[in-house]
């Protein structure tokens, strides 16, 4: 592992801040937390003037890692500094409306459990295929076996393929996967065509011959290739291609294709890219033609790492660095409405932890998946865990007048379920702002009842969406002296009596306006 070279460099003497840097990189980047932080903190310490605000976001996030959450907000708010300008990292990390005790408090809905596959080394990149899972390891193969990967010193990933149990729970292996496609370098993280006749693989710009950049880098690459059935029943790979967007000077990986099987989804650091990687999007025109990558813009992507996406036709799935987490990697739900993602939303803890929480895929129909972790009780580096993700919902709000759109505060809030029996009654705060405690049923409808002096009640019912989450649900009131009728507002006042022939209300009418 270059990590120990390096460390043998600062024995001998050499504290400059390029091997300083290094070191605390090599450790970083196999999120080796606990080394990190520490030789950030020399790093820093000797050149803080000197080193670039990267190193202070670095140093911020292995603190994270070893779950030193004070100190790392205190060194998120000197990166912030230091930086001077608008680093969405920085912004993320520090958001009123989403605090660290925030994720930390969010609901556990995911049950994990560690693969019988998993291996001492790395093992990662799930993807479902003929009711079976293929997945990369480092496990090595019979011809392999010296092959060894210099910044980890572990041998380069293969593909196998896994078979899954009846509960979706537990991975067994099969056999090794593509090797048509297999080469003495790196093949991972796949996707396939709906009718999983054609493949998309990441692979090291290797083809025939490894190939570097103008800095000495391999970069990886997104290859396809097509299933040709043999007379014995097995698929073979073949008329393996570099994808068009593909290029020596930067990386492109990570592919995930949508359901009706026309976009294609990947990540990296090609120009235009806002941070480290970024996941981008192209049309699937066919033989072999794809529209221009487009950069899935700042509410995806931040200006750190954006990686492992996986695309359903409910959501967007992927691992990020760039917004408020755990530590490390976590994964990131953006729900897709109406062609639009929302605003990523941090998973919580089983499913993230403060190491890197990655490669997540799921069966939107059955809520069960996989998801990759080099958390600390795992069997090796990178260990596949599958999952099974309960439904979690709640219910906020806030009430408001109805005619002039001010928040109402006192207002008593109840909620019902479908029999009409009242579960939950709380009242709205000063902001007009509320929210029921209990959890509730996914799929399921209830009814809020709303009632405030001098206001009209209000009864509503909602259906609980079948995804985890919150509902929000705004509550307007119509002042106790307007009614809706056909859609137009009156002011309710009852009847009013006149003597005869005259226009001047009567005394003891008066009394009768409501």
């Amino acid at each position: 592992m270059l990590a120990k070279s390096y460390e043998i460099s600062v024995n001998n003497g050499d504290n400059s801040k390029e091997m300083l840097q290094r070191l605390g990189d090599s450790y970083y980047f196999n999120t080796k937390m606990s080394s990190a932080s520490k030789w950030y903190e020399k790093l820093i310490s000797a050149y803080s003037n000197e080193v670039s605000a990267e190193y202070y976001f670095r140093y911020a996030q292995s603190l994270q890692g070893v779950q030193n959450y004070e100190l790392a907000k205190k060194w998120m708010k000197l990166y912030a500094q230091k930086q001077k300008s608008t680093d969405s990292r920085a912004q993320n990390f520090s958001l009123k409306n989403v605090t660290l005790e925030d994720i930390e408090n969010i609901k556990p809905s995911f049950l994990l459990e560690n693969l019988d596959i998993n291996s001492a080394y790395s093992d990662f990149g799930p993807m479902f295929y003929k009711g079976d899972l293929v997945y990369s390891t480092t496990v090595d193969s019979s011809f392999l076996k010296t092959n060894k990967y210099g910044w980890n010193d572990q041998p380069y990933l293969n593909m196998q393929l896994g078979k899954i149990n009846d509960m979706q729970s537990n991975v067994t292996f099969k056999e090794k996967f593509g090797k048509d496609i297999t080469t003495q370098y790196h093949e991972a993280c796949v996707a396939f065509s709906p009718d999983e006749k054609t493949i998309y693989f990441t692979r090291n710009n290797y083809n025939g011959k490894l190939k570097r950049d103008s800095k000495g880098v391999n970069n990886i690459k997104i290859f396809s290739a097509t299933a040709v059935e043999n007379n014995n029943g097995t698929v073979s790979w073949k008329d393996v291609k570099e994808l068009p967007f593909n290029s020596d000077d930067y990386s492109v990986g990570h592919p995930s294709v949508s359901k009706d099987g026309k976009k294609l989804y990947f990540v990296s650091d090609m120009p235009g890219t806002l941070g480290s990687t970024d996941i981008f999007v192209v049309d699937i025109l066919g033989n072999n033609q794809f529209s221009q990558p487009k950069n899935l813009g700042e509410k995806v992507n931040t200006t750190g790492r954006e990686m492992f996406p996986f695309i359903t036709d409910q959501a967007l799935y992927f691992a990020s660095d760039g917004f408020l987490g755990l530590g490390g990697l976590d994964v990131f739900e953006s729900r897709l409405k109406d062609g639009v993602f929302d605003s990523p939303v941090n998973l919580g803890a089983p499913l993230n932890s403060n190491r890197d929480d990655f490669a997540y895929i799921v069966n939107e129909d059955t809520n069960k998946g996989f998801v990759c972790s080099n958390r600390k009780d795992g069997k090796g580096d990178d260990d596949i865990y599958s999952f099974e993700r309960f439904c979690v919902q709640g219910v906020k709000g806030y009430v408001f007048d109805a005619i002039s759109n001010k928040k109402i505060a006192g207002a008593v809030v109840t909620l019902k379920n479908a029999g009409g029996v009242a579960i939950e009654e709380t009242v709205s705060q000063i902001d007009g702002k509320y929210e029921f405690s209990k959890t509730l049923d996914c799929g399921t409808s209830y009814t809020i009842e709303t009632a405030k002096d001098n206001y009209t009640p209000s009864s509503k019912v909602i259906l609980i969406p079948k995804n985890s989450g919150k509902t929000e649900v705004p509550i307007g009131l119509d002042p106790a002296l307007i009614v809706r009728e056909n859609g137009l507002l009156k002011i309710k006042i009852g009847v009013i009596f006149f003597d005869l022939d005259k226009s001047d209300v009567r005394y003891d009418a008066r009394n009768r306006i409501k």
